[in-house]
């Protein structure tokens, strides 16, 4: 941190920042790629050469040595690694003598992630989370008036199908399909349903939203 620098602590907790900053100089000494997230970070690279791995590994190891520099215990239990690509080499990497584990999909700040880069798995676990907040409405809400079930659908269930969309936008007919299932379920209980249907149609249409032509409720 410079010297000249001022940081404002309002509304946050003196030791987390204390700790961002800590966490800051993580990637010295580190070549390949890293991402950094509080206290929670990746670490990825090209893999094309042997020399490619052996890099990796080394960069590994110098995040080891980082965590015994400042007395910080490594979990190597949640440590985990994704090959993405055909050709990718699958080499078993190790932290501590530790092999890490080798995974085919993982959650990553609420996002479904696959070694393929597609984003099925993650439409799967949307429209799941979704279709549950649909079945709290169904049994906690009497009051089927198609104003307050717009309000609960953009509070409650439209989120979950709009969470970091950019990032995951689908592409096949059969994952929007199943994203705009949730909407049609919701039409289909026992509200009005075409004019339910006119008010969040819109919102909640894959296409629609895919232009970025957002529908704004007051």
């Amino acid at each position: 941190m410079d010297r000249g620098s001022e940081w404002s602590t309002a509304g946050f907790d003196p030791r987390a920042v204390a700790i961002f900053d800590f966490m800051n100089d993580v990637e010295s000494g580190v070549v390949s790629h890293i991402l950094k997230f509080a206290d929670y970070f990746k670490i990825f690279g090209k893999v094309v050469e042997v020399s490619d791995v052996n890099q990796l590994e080394k960069d590994l190891d110098v995040i080891v040595a980082w965590t015994e520099k400042w007395q910080m215990k490594m979990n190597t239990d949640k440590c985990k690694v994704m090959h993405i690509g055909g050709n990718n080499v699958n080499h078993k990497y190790s932290m501590l003598g530790h092999k890490l584990q080798v995974v085919e999909r993982e959650k990553d700040l609420g996002i479904m992630l696959s070694s393929d880069t597609k984003s099925v798995e993650q439409c799967i676990y949307a429209a799941n989370r979704a279709n549950r907040a649909l079945g709290m409405i169904k049994r906690t809400i009497r009051n089927r008036e198609p104003a307050i079930m717009v309000k609960l659908y953009k509070a409650i269930v439209r989120p979950h199908l709009e969470y970091c969309i950019s990032a995951w936008n689908p592409h096949y007919s059969k994952d929007k399909e199943l994203l705009e299932r949730v909407q049609r379920r919701f039409t289909k209980e026992r509200f009005e349903p075409f004019t339910l249907y006119r008010e969040i149609g819109k919102a909640a249409d894959v296409e629609f939203r895919k232009k970025k032509k957002w529908v704004r409720f007051n």
